[in-house]
């Protein structure tokens, strides 16, 4: 999969629901602190994709440019996104935890072919 600074088209969304647990005042799901772990990391991968190709970065990084170059449509692999250490770190390294940080993006985009 592959991440862009395009915008969001119909196959930019989705994502994954964490399951929470039930409590003892209305039955009402409470997110466990595993999915409270999960969803923080979550919006840390989101913020960091987003800086990493928001226009102010984006313009200065030659190592982003020389990536989205290799893609007709401007896609960097999250082969390549993982090699990025704050974003490895905040997501331990969880490619997962990248798409959905970025699907999370209203100004990002994810390839559904991995292209």
């Amino acid at each position: 999969m592959a991440a862009s600074s395009k915008k969001k088209g119909e196959n930019g969304k989705g994502g994954k629901v964490g399951k929470g647990e039930k409590n003892d005042s209305g039955g009402k799901a409470m997110p466990s602190a595993a999915s409270d772990s999960r969803s923080t990391k979550v919006a840390e991968a989101q913020k960091l994709l987003e800086f990493y190709f928001g226009d102010s970065n984006l313009r200065a990084d030659r190592f982003l440019q020389r990536e989205r170059k290799k893609s007709p449509q401007g896609w960097v692999a999250f082969d390549i996104l993982k090699t990025f250490k704050k974003l490895s770190a905040a997501t331990d390294g969880d490619v997962e935890l990248m798409i959905e940080g970025a699907r999370a993006s209203s100004d990002l985009a994810v390839s559904e072919d991995g292209e």
